[in-house]
């Protein structure tokens, strides 16, 4: 393969980047997915089988009106699955104080399209930047960070954008044309450019990104965080415009490989990253015709939107609302169990209270637990007895994952 193909002899030596010769090999043989992983990243919880390979599924949609300020529609997934404290690399470092989701953001749906890109989450040492593990190190103890292991995936709507790595990711053929790993910029940046570059494109023929909880564990090669700090300048500096550029970006081409070279093109004349670059995607769009891939087409998005009468029961998308803690117990945290107990506890509470009569004022209810997660249904759903199965059936769609029970 190597003497057919141009970007295999134009690759660097020594670098990260050869792995697109790895993914040309896999595409050429006909794969359906890739998956996309480091050598100190190894599988746990389920590993590859915790993704999804269905077509379609029900599950958690993160979407925002697209003329809403950039930074309501930027996704921090770990704050989703349970640290707030926590940003990963490639996150813009000027929206991060001011960085939040509410319930407007969030959408269950019955039927969407599984994602073309899967990023699952890894425990013990996760993907931050050098800036957080300078603030955190701590010299005596290794690593050892964790995430909400019931929190369901999360796919991200249009016009909405969070950095991904290369660890622990699986691609759909239809993104196989996305994972080029640019070679201009630093290895700390590399990644972390394909994947906002991949999400406009995705966006462009109505395919998606989605975020998993833990399904690796990733136990750190050695490190020098300065020489990390070094070498993610760019990713600090310029994160925030490049975003800006790509949410403002329209292709002018009829043909998604076009599009992908119009994009590169772009990126060069911005200074993402520089000429030899832009030849490169060239050769690697070549190499991929060459080989035989069928680009997806160019299409519009598909309607994940939510209702526009409280009446209807024709819903495929609702409004809700889901942020869960870490669920292992530090200084400061309560285990997920505990906090568990305690909300059955204070439910106890309400129906004692229930049982009571000629109750005014609400001084004896117990305090409400925050946050507060929610299903939207509508009073239409609330009748005929058939309550307490509609809000089983909902719950059952969020696809929360790591649940015990019989």
């Amino acid at each position: 393969m190597s003497k057919t193909l141009n970007l295999v002899r134009k690759l660097p030596y020594k670098s990260y980047t050869r792995k697109m010769i790895g993914y040309l090999y896999a595409i050429s043989h006909g794969a359906e997915w890739i998956y996309d992983t480091d050598v100190d990243n190894r599988p746990i919880f389920g590993g590859l089988d915790a993704f999804d390979f269905a077509d379609e599924l029900s599950g958690v949609r993160f979407e925002r009106n697209h003329s809403d300020p950039i930074i309501n529609r930027l996704f921090n997934p770990y704050l989703y699955f349970g640290r707030p404290d926590m940003w990963p690399r490639g996150f813009p470092l000027e929206y991060f104080s001011q960085h939040n989701h509410t319930d407007a953001n969030f959408r269950l749906c019955e039927v969407q399209k599984r994602a073309a890109v899967q990023q699952g989450l890894v425990d013990m040492d996760p993907d931050v930047d050098a800036i957080f593990r300078l603030l955190h190190a701590n010299p005596t103890k290794v690593s050892s960070e964790h995430f909400n292991r019931h929190a369901p995936p999360i796919i991200l709507g249009q016009k909405t954008y969070s950095p991904w790595n290369s660890q622990n990711t699986l691609f759909h053929r239809n993104a196989f044309f996305t994972m080029f790993l640019p070679t201009t910029v630093s290895f700390r940046t590399t990644d972390i450019w394909r994947s906002y570059f991949s999400q406009k494109l995705l966006h462009l023929i109505d395919e998606y990104v989605a975020f998993y909880p833990v399904n690796a564990v990733q136990i750190r090669n050695a490190h020098n965080y300065l020489k990390d700090f070094e070498d993610e300048q760019e990713v600090y500096l310029k994160s925030g415009e490049l975003l800006k550029f790509l949410d403002e970006w329209k292709c002018s081409q009829k043909s998604t490989a076009n599009c992908a070279i119009e994009l590169a093109e772009q990126f060069g004349k911005m200074e993402f990253w520089q000429e030899d670059d832009v030849d490169l995607v060239k050769e690697w769009i070549h190499d991929l015709i060459s080989i035989g891939y069928a680009f997806p087409p160019l299409s519009k998005p598909s309607n994940y939107e939510l209702p526009r009468s409280e009446n209807t029961t024709d819903v495929n998308c609702r409004r809700m609302f889901l942020q869960l803690y870490n669920d292992k117990s530090t200084a400061d945290n309560q285990t997920d169990d505990t906090r568990s107990i305690q909300k059955m506890e204070n439910f106890q509470d309400f129906v004692e209270l229930c049982d009571k009569t000629n109750v005014t004022g609400n001084s004896e209810f117990p305090p409400l637990q925050y946050p507060f997660n929610y299903i939207h249904i509508n009073p239409r759903e609330m009748n005929k007895g058939y309550n307490g199965y509609t809000c089983m059936i909902k719950a059952y769609e969020l696809g929360l994952r790591n649940i015990k029970g019989k």
